[in-house]
């Protein structure tokens, strides 16, 4: 956006080719900004899967946080209790969570208390 705006010219070149391509006499600035939004789609989608995997990820971190203080039961039931009006995809398909998703489906989430809770456990018997 700021190298477009200090290069105001291939703004300029890019509303005459739209105005061309369609036998524009006059700007359409409504028909330009579709054009941009289509054409900004693929860079959008790849913005939101990283910021959706970087919002999951932090999610695990605060899950793990929970369990080393003990609240993995806890948190377990709450999972549980939200997942049972069943407005809550439970087990969300890979890749749709991968994409769309920016919390970790609930039997992911539980799946990786378990674990973590089991490797502390075991940690905290062994030392």
């Amino acid at each position: 956006a700021v190298y477009l705006v200090s290069n105001i010219s291939i703004i300029r070149i890019f509303i005459e080719r739209v105005n061309d391509v369609y036998g524009l006499n006059t700007n359409n600035y409504y028909l330009i900004m579709m054009i941009i939004g289509i054409y900004l789609k693929p860079v959008i989608f790849i913005i939101e899967t990283a910021s959706n995997y970087i919002s999951r990820r932090n999610e695990y971190e605060a899950d793990y946080n929970a369990i080393k203080n003990g609240y993995g039961k806890e948190l377990i039931k709450t999972f549980k209790d939200l997942s049972s009006d069943e407005l809550v995809d439970v087990y969300p398909d890979q890749l749709v969570e991968i994409l769309k998703f920016n919390h970790p489906g609930m039997y992911n989430r539980i799946k990786f208390i378990l674990k973590k809770d089991k490797e502390l456990n075991e940690k905290n018997n062994i030392g």
